[in-house]
């Protein structure tokens, strides 16, 4: 069994390099031209034994398999991504008793104006109760697409089946489902699949 990392054990997390790195790849993807990175820290990881798995952004995936480890075989997660998959993975880190960091990341000089004009601290580190505040944190996901953490939807002589994984902080109970839908109704609800 995996050992919890406490939060008041972990280092905070700094931005200043990846935050000058990122500032240099969009401004030269903003004129059109392309970059090519070498990044070293990669290699130092795998020097020291750990396994690197790339993903992309826009996905909750990957921090809830961080969050289940026994599972998964996922121990960090690191990365960039938007709020919405930042409070919906602090929601995963409270309903599992795992944590979280992360810093605002204003992609535009107008967003850095609008949270700054907000009273938003940009330097500040949230951690997994500034994002997800509530005592009572509950959290459902379906697979739409296969991945590490749930199977994506299958459809099958007509009908469909799913798989979902509710959790939440009351109980610590997480419970998983696998749904059958059947024919008649996926017609009626579902749009037409074109293959």
């Amino acid at each position: 069994m995996s050992e919890t990392v406490q939060e008041s054990k972990l280092e905070r997390v700094t931005i200043s390099g990846v935050h000058n790195l990122l500032g240099i790849v969009r401004i030269r993807c903003s004129i059109g031209q392309n970059i090519l990175l070498a990044i070293s820290l990669i290699d130092d990881l795998r020097a020291c034994g750990a396994k690197v798995n790339l993903i992309g952004d826009g996905d909750v995936a990957p921090a809830i398999a961080a969050a289940r480890p026994d599972e998964t075989g996922v121990d960090l997660m690191m990365g960039i991504g938007g709020t919405p998959e930042g409070v919906i993975a602090a929601a995963v880190a409270r309903c599992l008793g795992g944590t979280l960091q992360g810093v605002l990341w204003p992609r535009t000089a107008e967003e850095r104006r609008e949270l700054v004009d907000a009273g938003y601290d940009l330097a500040r580190v949230l951690d997994t109760k500034d994002l997800v505040g509530g005592e009572s944190v509950f959290v459902a996901a379906t697979g739409i697409t296969s991945g590490a953490m749930l199977r994506g939807v299958r459809f099958k002589d007509g009908g469909a089946s799913s798989d979902s994984i509710v959790m939440r902080t009351g109980s610590g109970t997480v419970r998983r489902t696998q749904a059958e839908h059947m024919p008649d109704k996926v017609k009626e609800f579902a749009p037409p699949i074109a293959f």
